[in-house]
């Protein structure tokens, strides 16, 4: 989810430059952090959606989360370079 967030905007401000893209992932990165709970609270709520779900869209919703952490968790420990270069703009 973050993972296409980074590159939709990157994207949207025309981001051929890879300083285009690292201005913007800078941005964001000033902007959100995983401390201020908006992303845990997001993650919570689908989390708990998805434990009322059952059949195989349950473990579609599982898989959504589970993408959803390891987004989060790949860009609180990358710096805005190591983003816009996974994303092949740099």
């Amino acid at each position: 989810m973050l993972s296409l967030l980074f590159a939709s905007l990157c994207l949207a401000y025309a981001a051929t430059e890879c300083s285009t893209c690292i201005n913007a992932v800078d941005f964001l990165k000033n902007t959100t952090n995983e401390g201020n709970g908006t992303f845990v609270a997001i993650i919570q709520t689908i989390e708990k959606i998805c434990s009322e779900i059952y059949g195989p869209a349950a473990r579609e919703c599982v898989n959504i989360t589970k993408n959803m952490n390891a987004s989060i968790s790949y860009y609180n420990h990358h710096n805005a370079s190591d983003i816009c270069q996974h994303f092949h703009i740099c």
